[in-house]
């Protein structure tokens, strides 16, 4: 099969053709983007004051859970969940619920092994 028959079917089953320059390029490109992005770090001494219901509540962002999930599983109202994860972003300089999920996940928080 040509080239050119090739890039056609595989547009018309929704693929598309990229060259293997391109490619390899666009690989490498996301490949250092993913890296760049997905370092959350906390500064050290900040984790100190927070309490082991806040460490609780940090697990269960980082486990992925809603605030309505979180609400159910520690027994709490959606409003209190809300306020307290605001609280913890404050208190660990995170800009948002993501970089709190993603900075649990890679320092073991969601497994306990951080709790205060």
């Amino acid at each position: 099969m040509s080239d050119l028959a090739k890039a056609i079917q595989i547009a018309h089953s929704g693929g598309a053709m990229i060259n293997p320059n391109i490619a390899s390029k666009m690989i490498s490109q996301f490949s250092d983007m993913a890296k760049r992005s997905s370092q959350i770090k906390v500064e050290e001494g900040l984790t100190e004051d927070l309490s082991k219901s806040e460490w609780q509540m940090i697990q269960t962002v980082g486990q992925g859970m809603s605030n309505k999930e979180i609400a159910r599983e520690l027994c709490l109202l959606e409003g209190t969940v809300r306020n307290s994860i605001s609280n913890i972003l404050s208190k660990l300089n995170l800009r948002d619920r993501t970089q709190l999920a993603i900075w649990a996940v890679q320092t073991g928080v969601i497994y306990g092994s951080m709790e205060g």
